[in-house]
């Protein structure tokens, strides 16, 4: 499937119906983070920048029988966040290889946001450095931002299931700050468990904010979650820490083997 308005923008890029995008890639890999996936870069010639991501599997899984694959998950995923209101990402094409219900591969397409960074990266290597004055404002605008998201997607049902930091974007451009939600592909709609749904999204969230947050400031964000109902809080709180012992988050300075200097000069002179 491809957004008919671009159509001859992706073909450009080798993407269409009569290309093989199994094989497509760019010089400007984003991720290859497993053998089956890899996250690619392309620029067009109006400026655009176009994210693919494809997915190939080189065995018989039969989980993937007759399911559907990570990439129209993330589609499907991307589609309900922009009918709740939340800022996500324009999936401009995605499709499915398949041979007796049995996935070979699948890709997803989707436009850039300008002018982002994630937010793992920003609070690692900005906000942390602030004076104090400027860290508690810079708090006071985005923790109600992403409490008020996650209430609406949690109100709603859906849950995102891999909500690291660095799968929200920061965005701000003059006045305006947007939290931007992407990476879904393991997103689900009505959960079994609604506050293991709850916990899972919290917890991807706090394998960074444990490290750069305060308690005090973990749980101010929970009360606004919870709108302040401090049984549930620190109910919560106690669930999330139950799931970071499982696996301990990574120590701070892993936050800092990746970069966008260019966004973090621009955003220091807002701040």
């Amino acid at each position: 499937a491809v957004l008919p308005e671009w159509r001859e923008r992706l073909a450009a890029i080798g993407l269409a119906r009569n290309t093989d995008w199994q094989i497509l890639t760019s010089e400007d890999t984003v991720s290859a983070s497993y053998k089956t996936t890899n996250n690619f870069r392309f620029k067009l010639a109006d400026g655009s920048r176009i994210f693919f991501k494809r997915y190939v599997y080189n065995k018989v899984r039969l989980k993937h029988w007759l399911q559907p694959s990570k990439a129209a998950v993330e589609a499907a995923g991307f589609s309900e966040l922009r009918q709740l209101g939340i800022p996500t990402l324009e999936v401009l094409a995605y499709g499915e290889q398949r041979r007796f219900g049995l996935l070979q591969a699948s890709f997803i397409a989707t436009l850039g946001v300008p002018d982002v960074i994630e937010l793992d990266q920003y609070l690692a290597r900005h906000w942390h450095g602030l004076p104090y004055d400027r860290k508690m404002a810079v708090l006071a605008n985005l923790q109600p931002l992403l409490a008020m998201q996650l209430q609406t997607t949690h109100n709603a049902g859906f849950f995102h299931w891999d909500l690291k930091l660095r799968n929200i974007l920061l965005q701000r451009q003059q006045e305006q700050t947007n939290l931007i939600w992407i990476d879904c592909p393991r997103s689900r709609r009505k959960a079994a468990n609604e506050f293991h749904g709850v916990v899972t999204d919290l917890a991807a969230m706090a394998r960074v904010g444990c490290r750069v947050l305060t308690w005090g400031q973990q749980m101010r964000f929970l009360l606004q979650y919870t709108n302040q109902d401090h049984n549930l809080a620190r109910r919560l709180y106690r669930a999330v820490a139950q799931e970071l012992k499982k696996r301990p988050p990574r120590p701070f300075w892993h936050l800092l083997s990746r970069d966008d200097p260019e966004f973090i000069r621009n955003i220091s002179k807002q701040d």
